[in-house]
Formats: structure tokens, sequence, C-alpha cells
């Protein structure tokens, strides 16, 4: 079942070199982002190869969600997924593995 809209999208899948600077970059081409934030090992700080994406509106989310870049986010040969999240970045806190 699809979530309904947020401003927060989560994006899973991503390779472990990428930071929350070129996920913006990637994904604003589509909307404007207010915030990244990729999830760390607390210990490494290594990226867990999920995190999430503010925006501005729900419209704007709705807009990404909507484009054909849902379907076809691929980086480094592997699909990246994006829905919809029910958690602001800024109010979670680093999970332990």
């Amino acid at each position: 079942a699809e979530m309904s809209a947020t401003r927060t999208v989560c994006i899973k899948g991503v390779p472990p070199d990428m930071d929350e600077t070129m996920v913006a970059a990637l994904v604003s081409e589509h909307a404007p982002v207010v915030n990244v934030r990729l999830i760390r090992e607390r210990g490494s700080k290594i990226s867990r190869g999920f995190g999430f994406i503010d925006f501005e509106t729900v419209e704007l989310a709705q807009q990404l969600m909507d484009s054909h870049m849902r379907q076809q986010l691929v980086i480094d040969g592997k699909r990246v997924a994006l829905e919809f999240s029910h958690a602001d970045s800024r109010s979670l806190q680093d999970l332990d593995p």
C-alpha cells in the first residue's frame, strides 16, 4: 500500500561513497531539496545506504515521486528506491546497527 504523501522521502540503496551533497544534487534536478540526511554507522560514520530527503512542501515531494526518476534512479548499476517517509529527517536520531 502506498503511504500517504509527506514532505520527506526515504531513499534506499545509496552507494556508501555517495554523500548528502551528491544525493541532493541528483534529486534537485527534479525538485528543490531542503535537507538530506544519510544514516551512518555511529562509530565509523560509514553510510548505511539509506537516508531521508526533506522538501519544502508535500507537493514538491510528490513531484519527485511522480517523476520518471522514481522508476529509473540507478546509481552504480543498482536501482535506488524512493518512498514517502513519515519521519522528518531532523527528528530521526542515529539508529544503532
